[in-house]
């Protein structure tokens, strides 16, 4: 699955929606997939993955991403937004 603009939805869009994205991935995410589909840096996700807080496995010298593990990481910092 190619991660392109036209998969992501509007960033106030709900949390599932990018659950349901993360998941239906068959291969692992790369870290540059992972964080442009979150639109954060891959910096960010690396620093993530080097705490140990975001499980990630490697391939040769290249990191990967296990798209349940992404969604279960990304579903444990998921909190509500209150617009008002």
């Amino acid at each position: 699955m190619r991660v392109g603009k036209s998969c992501l939805r509007a960033p106030d869009s709900a949390s599932g929606d990018l659950v349901s994205i993360v998941e239906s991935k068959r291969a692992g995410w790369t870290v540059e997939q992972f964080a442009r589909l979150l639109e954060v840096s891959a910096k960010f996700v690396y620093k993530q993955v080097k705490q140990g807080a975001l499980p990630a496995y490697r391939v040769g010298s290249m990191i990967r991403l296990d798209p349940k593990a992404a969604a279960s990481w990304l579903r444990s910092r998921t909190t509500a937004v209150q617009h008002g």
